[in-house]
């Protein structure tokens, strides 16, 4: 490839341009396809993240521990809030499986008024 360039004939020319141009092409596409690879890593992480948080929380809820504490519900709450907007922000075309609504009420319990 290089020999050619040394040569120094018109064609030898030709024939290094389009060899470093090929070389190039498939580097450019080696790092995209790594590149795509990679998104699609982090995109899965951040769903199952996402996952094993709401997860835990609906199990939290079952046992009945956010009825005695309602500021670690409201801390927790606040979590899967920021887990669901994550993944909307990220773009993930998949849904989360029985995510709660992303709304401002808690998906946990209705907390009691204080008197």
């Amino acid at each position: 490839m290089w020999l050619a360039y040394w040569m120094k004939t018109p064609r030898s020319i030709v024939v290094c341009r389009y060899d470093w141009y090929r070389a190039y092409r498939l580097r450019r596409e080696g790092s995209l396809t790594r590149y795509k690879d990679r998104v699609a890593q982090l995109e899965n992480a951040v769903e199952n993240m996402s996952t094993s948080v709401l997860s835990l929380s609906q199990r939290l809820v079952q046992s009945g521990a956010l009825e005695s504490n309602p500021e670690l519900a409201i801390y927790i709450h606040g979590i899967v809030l920021t887990c669901l907007r994550s993944v909307k922000e990220a773009g993930c075309k998949k849904e989360t499986p029985d995510a709660p609504p992303a709304s401002r009420e808690s998906p946990f319990m209705p907390l009691r008024k204080q008197r």
